[in-house]
């Protein structure tokens, strides 16, 4: 009896550890599972971090540029940004600009 005991008893385990194993991943995935608005305000929120990371090193990097200029070139810039400004004031932007612009499609 002992003999005929020992294999149904490995198989009967060997079938309970399958089917266990089988029967993890869905609890684990039913756990995290998020609703599609909920991972794209997570993406959204990710994003914004991201930009605004991305802004405060510009404008770290931009406070530099202007520090290490001396008194006369700033001046100089300003000018020539106003002037600048002026020229365009009333003109639309260039026409090969919309080619390389990112689509948006909602």
């Amino acid at each position: 009896i002992r003999e005929v005991m020992r294999p149904t008893v490995k198989l009967l385990l060997l079938l309970f550890t399958f089917i266990l194993a089988a029967g993890l991943p869905e609890v684990r995935a039913q756990v995290k599972q998020q609703t599609a608005e909920e991972q794209i305000k997570e993406q959204q929120k990710a994003k914004k971090a991201r930009e605004k990371k991305i802004q405060g090193e510009m404008d770290a990097k931009q406070d530099h540029h202007r520090a290490i200029q001396t008194k006369k070139t700033r001046r100089r810039m300003k000018r020539n940004k106003r002037k600048s400004e002026r020229m365009r004031m009333g003109k639309g932007e260039p026409f090969y600009s919309r080619w390389f612009r990112k689509k948006h499609f909602k």
